[in-house]
């Protein structure tokens, strides 16, 4: 996939999707404000996507003004450049800035130019990736103060990708890191298992989260039982230290 990856005297653009403030719904910072930078473009095209118009590039970006809420939104051309992002995300106030998508790591360079121009701001910096691309993650490691990694499980991407996840979490490890690995009804335990062996191999101290996957529509019934994310709890335990089960929460409270 070739994204709108361009030059600018020294700073490049890239393809956005929206620019947001609001607290994070999953994992180890649920709860936190952030900053949410969502770049177009993804590789994997996941079963339970809740994001699939950010597949590929949009003539326009989105802009919300208010925190939490999608009302009042600004648009803005694309693409877009480093320093007009530095500027956006600069009228917020929030502890971290989420690079999501999408796959973020797709457009690393800019990525890598983004993070080197704002990095006297006070903005920690998170990760969200599908931790499929760990050549693409040595570009911008360095810049970063946690990622958060998802283990794709073969039946919500149509593939194995246990060597990507695996080298991935090798390099990933070197920075406070946390797993997700969203459950559906049609998972596989054998899959499971494996997943649970990569992590074991590279860190047993690594925080696992165990994520139901959100029902599409939120009054229907179409994601896992509690008790059997409570049964996977204790199985996984039985090979990591950490291990949590934890939806989305953002869904629930209607926010952004």
């Amino acid at each position: 996939m070739r994204l709108d990856v361009k030059f600018e005297g020294f700073l490049m653009k890239a393809n956005l999707y929206e620019i947001f403030c609001s607290i994070q719904g999953e994992g180890l910072l649920v709860g936190t404000k952030q900053v949410f930078l969502r770049l177009t473009g993804c590789n994997l095209r996941c079963s339970y996507c809740d994001t699939m118009e950010s597949f590929s590039g949009v003539k326009e970006c989105l802009i919300y003004p208010v925190v939490g809420k999608t009302s009042g939104a600004k648009l803005m051309s694309n693409p877009v450049s480093v320093s007009k992002i530095c500027n956006l995300i600069d009228s917020y106030s929030a502890p971290w800035l989420s690079l999501t998508g999408g796959e973020p790591l797709l457009q690393a360079e800019f990525m890598e130019e983004l993070l080197l121009h704002s990095k006297d701001s006070n903005y920690k910096v998170l990760l969200e990736t599908n931790g499929s691309l760990p050549d693409h993650l040595t570009k911008i490691i360095d810049y970063l103060d946690c990622i958060s990694m998802d283990m794709k499980l073969p039946n919500v991407v149509g593939k194995e990708l246990w060597d990507e996840h695996q080298e991935f979490l090798r390099i990933a490890a070197k920075k406070p890191i946390y797993i997700k690995i969203i459950i559906t009804p049609d998972y596989e335990m054998k899959d499971f298992a494996k997943a649970l062996q990569i992590i074991k191999k590279i860190d047993i101290n690594i925080p696992l989260f165990i994520q139901p996957v959100t029902p599409k529509v939120m009054i229907t019934n179409d994601s896992i039982d509690i008790y059997e994310a409570i049964s996977l709890q204790s199985y996984a335990l039985g090979f990591i230290n950490d291990v949590r089960i934890l939806p989305q929460i953002h869904p629930w409270l209607k926010l952004t």
